[in-house]
């Protein structure tokens, strides 16, 4: 039987926080019956111990737990004893309502307890003293991320998702023409893309790809940042495909954007971490999915990197959807199914897996077509002499323009040529050779020059053949006159070294930059390498706990149980009506409790015409600050089934109206504490009106 990871609180610690509860006599004679004065609560406590430890009382709360039971259980035992409102939302997916109540019937059936922790944060653990119970609970986390088995046809539908057509991409806005105009991209380059990459949309992705620093704009260009883009080629496919899809997070979560350098760092990270905990075999429902999101939010300091320490799940997952990392597959077969887990259904798409052997194939002396599993690194250096053409996103082109961009950035005619025949396996064309040397030799002949110049007089020319000088000089371009790489301080140093000790250094005006940070500040890190990952999801599947499942009454069983043996008893009808709602909710654990019970009656639920039992469920509900479920009928379509509206609220007031008594009750969303506008709902057209029981933590006694 496998072992949960979750760690119990001392007995003690447990023992503390039911000695305070404000019902904690009503709840021990719901145990015990009526128990003896003076009232000693330690030694009630350690009655309670020997109670919960009796193996016929442990088998019974066993049998008890259902597949929702479950799901609570591990839920709180993942997130190590979280607060109620971070495990309400975990498990968010149904009525919240409802949840929570499930949450206090399994404190009021002692599973679960809460207790507030050393920096006063209120939490919800798992009762000690019943641990070979609950254990075995905890360790079945799968019942938390439910999955299927998925269809093959999903990930050969995605047409991009690899390292190609991120090179391929990055070529072409990479490309020589303007790229914006004054309201935005230019709707040539919109149209080009459109037949190059007809499932990306253009302004996201060349979002993305500012949000990470690989491009910048400056005017109508849009410049690739080469040594960031050299970086970002250093690391694996599978984890630049999620730095790209951390670039369109923080582009479309625009509020979030540009908080720190490192943002991309962390937002990749995580996104590394759920790609790895996902099988590509497997699809996984909207709940599954988010559920992962908030397992992987930062813990610890919350603002590392976000204010509030909290993903977007919705735009993280749509990130993931752009990057084309995820694929939607389907939708839920039925409505239940779609409340329970979401209606959609997504897939994880591995990267690609790069081929040895040629990546290329030339076409024709001037252009080529890439081959399916090419580095991104390898069309990066395809990409300098090169560029896509208009028919095909795959298809590239040596063109004049793109020759001479290469030149520009130091490469000559042999390094192209030696290239392409590294990478076609095959010897060049003699017109692309003879074409290349021309191209080079006029490029050659005339020259424009901007950087660092350094104007040496005549006597002075000697300083260039001295080091560190000589390795700075990339280019003579005159008798004393030249042109330097590197900084002007690296430069200025090197001629301190050199022996001279006053350097000219005019300052002229520095160029506009269109309010834009300067080119060279680096508002990020460089991509680095992503960390470990998150344990994989795929050995955690089952659609119920086998270990807790097997071998054991069911819930219905045990609840028939008891209705049998308190049919025998011979008590007042009040008397049953409470023993029976305490066997419903699953409390009973032995025949004793049902023969020397303490009662305390009260209502629940009250349906259709019990009017008198309505109004004592509302004041009662008013008096104790619990929650009420009102069901109202309505009328169905024709050749529909009747459906139920159900609305959750809490209770404000009874009003009395035309003789007829009026609930005035404030609704709640997807949390308790969200109370929306008021309504006023007449008790006579209340099919069913149910009361959520308050936790037995709850500082107001019931």
């Amino acid at each position: 039987m496998t072992k949960s990871a979750y760690r119990f609180r001392p007995v003690q610690e447990w023992k503390s926080a039911m000695m305070n509860l404000p019902s904690f006599f009503e709840l021990m004679r719901s145990i015990f019956g009526n128990i003896k004065t003076p009232y000693n609560k330690q030694k009630l406590m350690d009655d309670l111990v020997v109670f919960l430890s009796r193996d016929d009382i442990r088998k019974t709360i066993s049998s008890y737990i259902d597949h929702e039971d479950c799901r609570i259980i591990a839920a709180a035992a993942l997130l190590g004893d979280p607060p109620p409102d971070e495990l309400e939302d975990f498990l968010r997916g149904q009525n919240p309502a409802t949840l929570r109540g499930s949450i206090m019937n399994l404190e009021e059936r002692l599973i679960l307890f809460r207790y507030i922790d050393e920096t006063q944060t209120r939490r919800i653990g798992l009762n000690p003293v019943i641990e070979p119970v609950l254990d075995p609970i905890a360790a079945e986390t799968g019942i938390l991320f439910p999955c299927e088995d998925a269809d093959n046809k999903t990930a050969e539908n995605v047409l991009y998702a690899d390292d190609r057509f991120l090179g391929a991409l990055i070529a072409f806005l990479s490309g020589d023409e303007d790229f914006f105009k004054a309201d935005g991209i230019r709707k040539k380059v919109q149209d080009q893309a459109k037949k190059l990459f007809p499932e990306m949309d253009l302004e996201k992705a060349a979002g993305a790809l500012k949000s990470l620093g690989l491009f910048y704009p400056d005017g109508e260009k849009f410049i690739p940042d080469n040594r960031k883009m050299a970086k970002f080629a250093e690391v694996t496919p599978a984890e630049r495909r999620e730095y790209w899809a951390a670039g369109f997070y923080l582009n479309m979560n625009e509020k979030d954007s540009g908080l720190l350098r490192n943002q991309p760092q962390h937002i990749a990270d995580i996104m590394h971490k759920f790609c790895c905990s996902l099988d590509p075999a497997k699809r996984y429902p909207e709940t599954t999915l988010k559920r992962l999101i908030k397992l992987l939010e930062p813990d610890g300091n919350r603002n590392y990197w976000n204010p509030a320490g909290k993903i977007n799940a919705a735009i993280f997952l749509n990130a993931l959807e752009e990057a084309k990392i995820l694929a939607k597959c389907g939708v839920a077969e039925n409505a239940q199914t779609a409340e329970k887990n979401g209606n959609e259904w997504r897939q994880y798409i591995p990267p690609a897996v790069q081929t040895g052997g040629p990546v290329i194939a030339m076409d024709s002396a001037f252009t080529f077509v890439l081959y399916p599993g090419i580095s991104f690194r390898d069309i990066m250096k395809l990409a300098v002499f090169s560029g896509v053409r208009d028919n095909a996103p795959y298809n590239f082109e040596i063109t004049r323009n793109s020759a001479v961009r290469a030149f520009d950035l130091g490469l000559n005619s042999k390094d192209m040529t030696k290239t392409l025949s590294e990478f076609s396996g095959n010897p060049p064309d003699e017109s692309l050779v003879w074409t290349l040397g021309d191209w080079e030799l006029r490029y050659n002949a005339v020259s424009l020059h901007e950087g660092l110049l350094l104007n040496l007089a005549e006597d002075r020319q000697y300083l260039a053949e001295t080091e560190p000088v000589a390795s700075m000089i990339s280019r003579k371009l005159a008798p004393g006159l030249f042109l330097l790489s590197g900084t002007k301080s690296r430069a200025e140093a090197a001629l301190i070294k050199a022996g001279v000790d006053i350097i000219a250094k005019p300052n002229p005006e520095q160029r506009e930059q269109n309010g834009q940070a300067t080119v060279n500040q680096n508002r990020y890190q460089y991509f680095n390498r992503i960390g470990n990952a998150f344990p994989p999801l795929a050995d955690s599947c089952d659609v119920l706990p086998n270990a807790v499942m097997e071998e054991k009454n069911s819930p219905e069983e045990t609840k028939n149980h008891f209705r049998g043996y308190l049919e025998k008893l011979r008590m007042g009808k009040h008397e049953k009506d409470e023993l029976q709602a305490r066997i419903e909710r699953r409390v009973i654990l032995t025949e004793t409790q049902l023969e020397k019970a303490a009662f305390k009656y009260q209502k629940l639920e009250a349906k259709l015409l019990d009017y008198a039992g309505k109004i004592a469920i509302v004041k009662q509900a008013i008096a104790d600050g619990s929650a009420l479920e009102v069901t109202l009928p309505t009328l169905p379509e024709e050749g529909e089934q009747e459906e139920k509206n159900v609305t959750t609220g809490i209770p404000a007031a009874l009003e009395k109206k035309g003789g007829e008594n009026v609930l005035v009750l404030k609704p709640v969303g997807k949390n308790m504490e969200d109370a929306g506008d008021v309504i006023r709902i007449p008790l006579g057209k209340i099919s069913l009106l149910r009361m959520i029981k308050q936790s037995i933590f709850s500082q107001k006694k019931l």
